[in-house]
């Protein structure tokens, strides 16, 4: 069966796509290929063209109506996002408040109906720099009502498509459409060549040696012990979309140059092994948390003893295995230490406010998850590059500390209503109840949430964006100091996922707030 992306690839024109004149296009047409065109170098022509065209545009905005100004700001988001500043940001609520047929929209261009498509540029690009408008979006859904099937096509562009014959959009499109056809193709072989059957390279192919492995460890049990422990070990499977739990050792050879093919029956030992790692302290986690399964136990229990069977058959070294046994004894102070010292008394509704529990330099948020690098430093010592307790080893051991930190971090700034809700005293939730300086007592939970969603957003968040990638950068430090890595490595990759999860929370965070200060839009939240 052929693929869409090949499907695709048959029908780009063999033309050479760099010489359209982008000057006369519509700023429309521009602002699509900009969302659509990948960034090859082949492309590259293009792409500058249109961004320039774009960005020249935005310098002058004077005579632009509120749905072009969003189109040019929106293919600038992906093709050059540094020409978005406050001003014109604030040029945008201007103009919206201008175009709005009622508070919140949906917008109108001057002296014409309400257009489908222009209320789509205006929901795509309001959307990517703060937060949806759900009357624009109810408009939409209303006039497209087979608007949930769109995954990868821009908004606006299936606006377009499906727009009525007789829409202004429609008949501003229909000139180009086969250019922008070209554009989709080349849109969707891209995407085409990143999803290309991975399963024959080396790193998918032991992703699938290692599932295989951990399930050819499990002897035929009794039921229902057998299709708890089976069903746990599918969840964290499932689970491990990225292949970071059963992948860290691999990734860290990988980064060291120290080749999978060299030594395949460890890393698939290493890999095994953590995937028990995490079904053991996934299941004791829910204990800890007061919500356990005490049938889950016993396949705890049993996890627990598969993954250090593999950290002990994998690398016979006496040092390493005494560092197992003191990594996994710091997991169990570390939950003991939260389970005793960061929890928030709960009353039905209420939260009880009291002295608040101090997370230092954040290590206890590395101590409860140590065990998820034991992979690593197994890696470090197989291959020679460090001996256990050695500078390098201790500098690559803290580089992994601040990741985990990092890491949790950026969790924690996901669940914090969550937490919160249960008494999670995360280091998230702490800071927040620290800012909000609410005095010991009682707190009905439904008063307080809206209260501190709004000081997390406004000033929680940037704080604990700044700790997060402080310890992003004192990771790559260490990692830096203790061993070489090859560029562009899977290890960097984690820190970058990390790091770009930060910065685009602040971001979105300083757009919305230039957006709330300009105009108060009705329903951006």
């Amino acid at each position: 069966m052929i693929a869409s992306w090949q499907l695709a690839a048959l029908m780009i024109d063999r033309t050479d796509i760099d010489n359209v004149d982008s000057q006369r296009l519509p700023l429309l047409v521009c602002a699509w290929l900009a969302g659509l065109l990948p960034a090859v170098p082949v492309l590259a022509n293009i792409r500058q063209a249109v961004a320039d065209r774009l960005q020249a545009a935005a310098k002058s905005p004077a005579g632009l109506e509120a749905y072009e100004l969003a189109a040019v700001m929106d293919g600038l988001k992906a093709c050059r996002p540094s020409a978005i500043d406050g001003k014109l940001i604030a040029r945008l609520a201007v103009a919206l408040v201008g175009a709005e047929t009622s508070v919140g929209g949906p917008y109108c261009r001057t002296g014409a109906r309400l257009e489908v498509t222009d209320n789509a540029w205006i929901a795509q690009c309001i959307a990517r720099l703060a937060a949806p408008l759900p009357k624009v979006w109810a408009y939409l859904n209303a006039e497209l009502p087979d608007l949930e099937i769109v995954e990868d096509t821009d908004l606006a562009l299936w606006a377009a498509l499906h727009a009525a014959d007789d829409s202004l959009a429609r008949r501003e499109l229909e000139p180009h459409l086969a250019l922008i056809v070209q554009a989709l193709c080349w849109h969707i072989v891209f995407k085409g060549l990143h999803h290309v059957d991975s399963a024959r390279t080396v790193q998918q192919k032991m992703v699938q040696q290692i599932h295989d492995y951990s399930f050819e460890l499990l002897p035929q049990f009794s039921q229902p012990f057998d299709g708890y422990t089976r069903r746990m070990l599918s969840q964290v499977i499932t689970a491990d979309a990225n292949h970071e739990i059963s992948q860290l050792a691999w990734y860290f050879g990988d980064a060291l140059t120290w080749q999978a093919s060299a030594q395949p029956e460890l890393y698939i030992r290493l890999g095994a092994a953590n995937l028990y790692a995490w079904a053991a302290y996934t299941i004791y986690d829910d204990f800890l948390d007061e919500e356990g399964q005490p049938p889950m136990l016993g396949t705890a229990n049993y996890s627990l003893r598969a993954m250090l069977y593999q950290y002990q058959s994998a690398l016979s070294d006496p040092a390493y295995g005494q560092f197992v046994e003191h990594a996994l004894a710091t997991v169990d102070q570390a939950n003991a230490l939260e389970t005793s010292q960061f929890r928030l008394v709960r009353h039905d509704h209420m939260l009880v406010v009291d002295d608040l529990p101090d997370f230092g330099d954040c290590s206890l948020l590395a101590d409860r998850a140590l065990f998820h690098i034991l992979g690593p430093m197994a890696i470090l010592r197989a291959s020679g590059r460090a001996e256990v307790g050695d500078e390098a080893w201790q500098a690559a051991l803290q580089a992994f500390r601040h990741y985990l930190i990092a890491r949790q971090l950026n969790d924690d700034i996901h669940d914090w209503a969550k937490d919160l809700q249960a008494g999670q005293a995360t280091y998230v939730v702490v800071e927040l109840l620290r800012y909000l300086n609410l005095s010991q007592g009682y707190y009905p939970l439904a008063h307080l949430l809206p209260h501190a969603r709004r000081q997390f957003w406004q000033y929680v968040l940037p704080s604990v964006c700044d700790t997060a990638l402080y310890h992003i950068y004192q990771a790559r430090a260490c990692l830096k100091r203790s061993v070489n890595m090859t560029a562009n490595n899977h290890i960097d990759n984690l820190f970058d996922y990390v790091e770009q999860s930060m910065r685009a929370a602040q971001e979105k965070r300083a757009d919305s707030q230039l957006l709330l200060r300009t105009f108060r839009l009705s329903g951006v939240r």
